[in-house]
């Protein structure tokens, strides 16, 4: 009956008390603990019955009378006041009062704590608030749930790999969100999006691991006259938020980003809705000549006029540095040169289109049942993060930047196997706590 999985679920259920200062045993050990502390309770408490009645016992066998009756009734009493002495001792060490903050005060929550800070509800049956996000089951089957307030906000959830996180946590609420709100998700496994994607009402899906069956994304079109967005993209492309963290040189880093906001505004111009990310890599490529002068050629002749100014800044570079920045830039730059980046960010054909294949739009993550996916292996993490930074940041970007400070539908953006995800943007730096979320699973 005392089985290592009995007393989890016991203690899932229903909580094993643990003394003030070792909160963190685990179930199997805080049981026993506790089991032992009860049974030395009711073995105190036991010998001072008996002990209460030996005493009255004694008073009989003496044919004690009159007042010293009140002697044996008295010394019966004393024996029972001190088991019971003793067995609140044992209880003492279980009390908050009693716990050392000389490391922190953390300890196991119980219902009424959870109850307090609106985290469950008080009466067991009662529906969850508006876009809550259920946990998990908890004493006696009642829901343990975050609040819109409290899940719109970063936190990380620890495990190692193969500990289940993904079917016991992660499933479920994607399809709890997706029933009132939107996400997005980084799914490197491609397991959440076969679990939870029946549950969504509009389903994109950008899979690097099987182009032929992946939605396409392409953002180089909304840089035309646009040389906010194009700016913000550029950075994204290049890692600039990476590099600001280092010890590197700013210049490098700001160089390549106006050079390829140059470059972004000028292809979305010549080519409009045909350009994809690539084709900035390959612009760079045929240059033909010196860089630096056929570069200059290019933008000086170049149809859009915001390309035109920001090739005017970068200008400003020194001559001798600018055919480093430009090798620097088209090395970045390489991965959306790759065949499966090419093929998910080239426009659908019209075979394609009546196929299903679509164009992801991140407006619609302001809708309800909103569901978009970023399939990526686990070992192209690394070569593909300059692609997984863009896709995420800009998807985060227009949420920002949509004007709606309290949308009716937030989104959950959930990374999985984030420590395989190697850039800086999954920390989502800057963004507005309404606007979106962001789940981590190191």
């Amino acid at each position: 009956m005392f089985s290592r999985e009995w007393i989890e679920k016991f203690d899932a259920s229903y909580g094993i008390p643990r003394k003030a200062n070792e909160q963190y045993l685990p179930s199997y050990q805080a049981f026993w603990q506790w089991s032992a502390d009860i049974g030395m309770c009711l073995f105190f408490i036991t010998l001072g019955l008996l002990g209460s009645l030996l005493c009255l016992y004694a008073g009989i066998l003496l044919d004690v009378y009159g007042l010293i009756t009140l002697v044996f009734w008295a010394m019966a009493l004393i024996c029972v006041a001190g088991s019971f002495v003793d067995a609140y001792s044992l209880m003492w060490a279980y009390r908050v009062r009693r716990m050392s903050t000389a490391h922190g005060s953390a300890r196991w929550a119980k219902a009424s704590d959870l109850i307090r800070c609106g985290l469950m509800n008080r009466i067991k049956g009662l529906p969850l608030p508006a876009n809550a996000l259920p946990l998990a089951k908890a004493f006696r089957g009642r829901d343990v749930f975050l609040p819109a307030s409290q899940w719109l906000r970063h936190f990380v959830m620890f495990g190692p790999t193969g500990s289940g996180k993904s079917k016991t946590f992660f499933m479920s609420m994607i399809r709890a969100i997706l029933k009132k709100s939107s996400c997005l998700v980084y799914d490197p496994k491609g397991e959440l999006f076969a679990q939870t994607a029946k549950s969504a009402k509009r389903i994109y899906r950008l899979d690097l691991n099987e182009p032929t069956k992946s939605d396409r994304w392409n953002f180089i079109p909304k840089c035309r006259n646009d040389p906010a967005f194009a700016c913000q993209i550029a950075g994204m492309m290049i890692g600039i938020e990476g590099r600001r963290r280092t010890k590197a040189a700013p210049f490098w880093g700001d160089a390549e980003q106006i050079a390829l906001t140059a470059i972004l505004l000028h292809i979305s111009e010549v080519y409009r809705e045909k350009a994809i990310p690539a084709f900035a890599a390959d612009f760079l490529l045929f240059l033909s000549g010196e860089s630096d002068e056929a570069f200059n050629d290019a933008m000086t002749n170049s149809p859009s006029l915001y390309a035109k100014q920001a090739y005017l800044a970068f200008r400003q570079a020194p001559v001798q540095t600018r055919g480093s920045i430009l090798i620097g830039l088209y090395n970045k730059l390489r991965p959306f040169t790759l065949a499966p980046a090419r093929m998910v960010t080239t426009p659908p054909a019209k075979d394609e289109t009546s196929l299903g294949c679509r164009l992801i739009d991140f407006s619609d993550l302001r809708e309800s049942g909103t569901a978009v996916y970023l399939v990526v292996s686990e070992g192209a993490a690394d070569v593909y993060k300059e692609l997984i930074a863009t896709f995420i940041g800009q998807a985060v970007m227009e949420m920002r930047l949509d004007g709606v400070n309290e949308p009716e539908f937030p989104c959950f953006v959930l990374i999985d196997e984030a420590y395989q995800l190697n850039v800086s943007e999954k920390c989502m730096t800057n963004t507005d706590e309404n606007r979106r979320t962001q789940f981590l699973e190191p």
